[in-house]
């Protein structure tokens, strides 16, 4: 099979199994029996260890060499993953939904596409970046059309406090965001010196076992995190929260498969698709096939704002995906 069908099949994979892990993430949020505050603690926990065994059969239950660039970037990604968390739990509550997706999925393609060109290790095409970058502002602002939603109104007072916090809230989620993206980029860079002297054969398969880790530290970080929380919230109690009923532990269990899968996927296109268009059909495709299951599934009606955004956002793609054909007729 062609290279390049094979890539766009593994894109295609990754935001099918990226939007069934949202949908299943919300009916496991929406089916949890206990304290909602400790849902997504607990689905970090599950994820953590799933994610682990998946990684592993993807390498065949080998480990490669101890490497410490592989410890230490799956140390920051433990750090961004917890802080992603974080911030779209707390930003969520804080203003329109429209204004935190943005920044969210905004971030996880703008801040790859923006570093990836400064690293020693990657290419850079300046036409094809160019229409990349106005690609990139039109998902932008398709994502803020497909993910608007009519706001209650809020007091004057209450919604500037709101928009402030949201904003700032809204901001480090997008750093964090594409922060998650560059590590790969990164450590793909980082590995392929390390083993520049194997064959290409040798070659893959150790930079393939070391992505792998980089996952199961990463992950594993998350979930040590998150027990601890529970751990100190709940005491001797906390194994309480693991509870579930049989809808929420399906929805779990499925929700964590898909996120193992997801991932795993993920690491294997780095470093063998182009990190800008890698990251924008993730983030972006996401929003689409989201906005159109939410309208099939959960009966969720779409306003001509969202309809439009749609169509613009699938526009913006086919354009991200021809940028290297759009920059060579711009630009010759």
């Amino acid at each position: 099979m062609d290279n390049a069908l094979v890539q766009i099949l593994l894109i295609a994979a990754v935001i099918l199994l990226y939007t069934l892990q949202s949908l299943f993430s919300k009916m496991y949020n929406d089916n949890y029996p206990g304290n909602p505050h400790y849902a997504a603690d607990v689905f970090t926990v599950a994820c953590g260890v799933v994610v682990g065994i998946v990684s592993l059969c993807f390498t065949g239950f080998q480990f490669g060499p101890f490497r410490w660039e592989t410890l230490l970037l799956g140390l920051v990604n433990t750090a961004i993953l917890y802080g992603y968390e974080q911030f779209i739990i707390k930003a969520s509550g804080k203003g329109p939904y429209s204004i935190m997706m943005v920044f969210n999925l905004g971030g996880g393609i703008i801040v790859p596409a923006l570093v990836s060109p400064m690293l020693p290790f990657t290419s850079f095409n300046g036409g094809m970046f160019a229409v990349q970058m106005v690609a990139i502002a039109i998902i932008c602002v398709s994502i803020y059309l497909v993910s608007a939603k009519n706001e209650e109104k809020a007091e004057e007072g209450d919604k500037k406090k709101n928009l402030k916090v949201l904003f700032l809230l809204s901001t480090l989620l997008a750093i964090v965001n594409g922060l998650y993206g560059v590590v790969y980029v990164v450590h793909y860079g980082l590995m392929e010196s390390a083993f520049a002297g194997l064959d290409a054969a040798a070659l893959l398969t150790a930079i393939n076992q070391q992505k792998q880790m980089l996952v199961i530290y990463s992950f594993a970080g998350a979930a040590i995190i998150a027990a601890v929380k529970l751990i100190v919230a709940e005491k001797k109690k906390a194994h309480l929260t693991f509870i579930q009923n049989k809808k929420s532990l399906l929805y779990l269990i499925l929700a964590a498969v898909v996120s193992a899968m997801a991932v795993n996927v993920l690491v294997l296109l780095v470093g063998i698709v182009n990190e800008t268009l890698l990251y924008t059909f993730d983030n972006a495709g996401v929003m689409l096939l989201s906005a159109l299951a939410s309208a099939l599934i959960f009966k969720d009606k779409l306003s001509t704002k969202n309809i439009i955004g749609c169509v613009v956002m699938t526009l913006a793609l086919i354009m991200m995906g021809s940028a290297e054909a759009l920059a060579g007729l711009i630009f010759g």
